[in-house]
């Protein structure tokens, strides 16, 4: 059975001519979705539609649309987001604002320096209570040298309250008596070169 009506769809460009081939013609459809190579932003488009049914009687309409410029407007955390983040779960973590945590006591993790642009590492902990903690950074891969630091936020600056820097692949560890209730960040620096093959481990114990 033929449908009760069919729609032929023609469309033009601002005030231009109707374009040719026409776009849709003698098509059953209510509802498509329309392209077409010549669209261009900030124009206005018509779309005139004429229906016929099934004795030959015709109908027209017309719509009108804008295909509107728009800016899009990136989070700075996109804007800034580099190809290793998406291997790599604790990055972005070049600064203290950004540091990944809390590192849970006792368990190592494994991460990377990536390349040159991955300046800085940073974690976060905070003790329950007040007793000794170790950071330990191991497994620096050959031919690199990370050293590692651990600083306490006063209220206005970071202060450094232990460091290690041994030379080469040497492990690093930083030991004190950490204060309860107090967030502590661990920084990994690496002060010459990086591997993006190989991670280092990090660990830090605390009561």
């Amino acid at each position: 059975m033929r449908p009760t009506l069919l729609y032929t769809v023609a469309f033009r460009q601002d005030a231009g001519a109707w374009v040719t081939p026409t776009w849709l013609t003698n098509t059953p459809l209510t509802k498509t979705t329309f392209t077409s190579p010549i669209v261009q932003l900030d124009h206005t488009y018509t779309f005139r539609v004429t229906a016929k049914d099934r004795a030959g009687n015709t109908g027209t309409g017309t719509a009108v649309t804008r295909v509107e410029m728009y800016r899009v407007y990136l989070p700075l955390t996109l804007r800034s987001w580099v190809w290793w983040y998406a291997n790599d779960l604790y990055e972005p973590n070049n600064t203290p604002a950004e540091a990944w945590g809390p590192l849970v006591s006792g368990q190592s993790i494994q991460a990377y320096i990536w390349d040159a642009t991955d300046s800085n590492d940073y974690y976060h902990f905070t003790p329950i209570t007040t007793g000794n903690v170790v950071v330990r950074l191991s497994n620096i891969p050959s031919g690199v040298d990370y050293d590692l630091y651990v600083y306490w936020h006063n209220g206005s600056v970071y202060e450094l309250v232990k460091y290690s820097n041994e030379a080469g692949s040497t492990p690093e560890q930083a030991s004190f008596v950490g204060q309860a209730g107090r967030q502590y960040f661990v920084r990994v620096y690496p002060y010459l070169r990086h591997d993006s093959t190989k991670p280092y481990s990090l660990v830090a114990t605390y009561p």
